[in-house]
């Protein structure tokens, strides 16, 4: 198959995600894939053009041709594009005429989105013109990841549109299909596809680590829990002075989280990492005693997944996590290895019964590890999206 995977964030910024190890793993599987990304402004060019380049993310040693739009902001138009109206038109004009050329001069059979905002509406337009399925990957709420509630309102309809335009959709959670479903998805046209990860790299490590070292991974959203973890860990950091905290990640309150950090006195307590390459996740990992997955638990939460749990399980981690309905639903607890929680102060205490009970801290890692294998290996993950785009194709005609 020749597959044009659309990607709602530019490709080779953020950590390694779903759509990076999919793509790179149906190219190894012997398929053409290509992707496009919603580009960034650029003072290199003196009007819109497309960068393509061979390109990979993962640890996979294939490469995929990424398309990326450059947008001049030296050119003639530039003053027009002040104003967020004229430059988000011109985006949409361009990614609108990029993809109807890419869907002809590489002959794509089909399309794989994982956009929402940025690429899918004008993909959705130029597919149903040219006769292309279009399969939607969900694999977040979109709409929950803007910062302002008038990108909230809108982004969320545009959710609602893709989800019923398209010809079927692959569901990251239980709890995401059902969301897929309240936004005016037909659920016959839904298939689970839970989060792929390579086993063979992230998997326990043969070094016995003796720190006493917690982990958090992931974005640092203004709605994640960071901020009261750390607030949590002072009292948990008295009674186990030997325990410290490593957050890994980046986002926008990363500052916010470091003047924390430092009004709390937890200089030697706390470590703000920032990101980190991909290939070293397996080690940061590894290097832990523990995980935490934190997030408080409301409306605008509870059915968010946070894949880097099966990141963490993969390596034998005991993982606690913050007890949302989409984790919760998808990995059941001590089977999976993770420990639920209802507060902050809680993840505390759990952390606390797992470092006091070694029969438990074995089990945990045993049972996530097994589960990791059985659910999320990236192989069998892509080989059933592969054998979904196929079926997907074969309707079509």
């Amino acid at each position: 198959m020749n597959i044009l995977i659309l990607s709602e964030s530019v490709w080779e910024l953020g950590p390694v995600y779903d759509l990076h190890l999919l793509a790179e793993k149906l190219a190894f599987f012997g398929h053409k894939v290509i992707a496009v990304d919603p580009g960034i402004d650029s003072h290199r060019v003196r009007k819109t053009t497309t960068q393509i380049k061979k390109i990979s993310r993962t640890s996979s040693g294939k490469f995929i041709k990424l398309y990326s739009p450059l947008y001049s902001k030296v050119s003639i138009l530039s003053f027009y594009k002040k104003y967020k109206i004229f430059k988000n038109l011109e985006r949409f004009s361009y990614t609108k005429r990029l993809i109807d050329e890419i869907l002809h001069k590489e002959s794509i059979d089909i399309v794989l989105d994982y956009s929402v905002a940025r690429i899918a509406p004008q993909a959705l337009n130029v597919c149903k013109k040219n006769n292309i399925p279009f399969v939607h990957r969900n694999v977040d709420m979109q709409h929950k990841l803007w910062s302002t509630k008038i990108n909230q309102f809108f982004v969320r309809h545009l959710e609602a549109f893709v989800y019923r335009s398209s010809n079927r959709l692959l569901a990251l959670t239980p709890s995401y299909a059902e969301y897929l479903v309240s936004l005016g998805a037909k659920k016959n046209l839904i298939d689970l596809l839970y989060f792929p990860l390579d086993t063979n790299i992230f998997k326990p490590s043969n070094k016995t680590t003796h720190n006493k070292n917690l982990l958090f991974m992931g974005t640092l959203y203004p709605f994640g829990g960071v901020r009261e973890l750390i607030l949590a860990s002072v009292s948990f950091f008295k009674k186990y002075p030997e325990f410290r905290l490593s957050i890994l990640g980046d986002g926008p309150i990363r500052r916010e989280i470091e003047e924390m950090v430092n009004e709390l006195n937890l200089q030697k307590k706390v470590k703000v990492l920032g990101f980190k390459d991909f290939k070293l996740m397996p080690y940061y990992i590894n290097d832990s005693y523990i995980c935490i997955n934190a997030f408080p638990i409301n409306s605008f939460t509870e059915k968010i997944f946070s894949a880097k749990i099966i990141q963490y399980i993969s390596c034998g981690k005991p993982t606690v996590s913050t007890n949302l309905i989409g984790i919760s639903s998808l990995l059941p607890e001590f089977e999976s290895g993770v420990i639920y929680a209802t507060s902050f102060r809680q993840i505390f205490n759990k952390v606390e019964a797992i470092h006091l009970d070694k029969k438990l801290y074995s089990s945990l890692s045993k049972n996530g590890r097994e589960y990791a294998l059985k659910n999320h290996s990236l192989t069998i993950i892509a080989r059933k999206l592969e054998n979904i785009l196929k079926r997907q194709l074969w309707l079509a005609k």
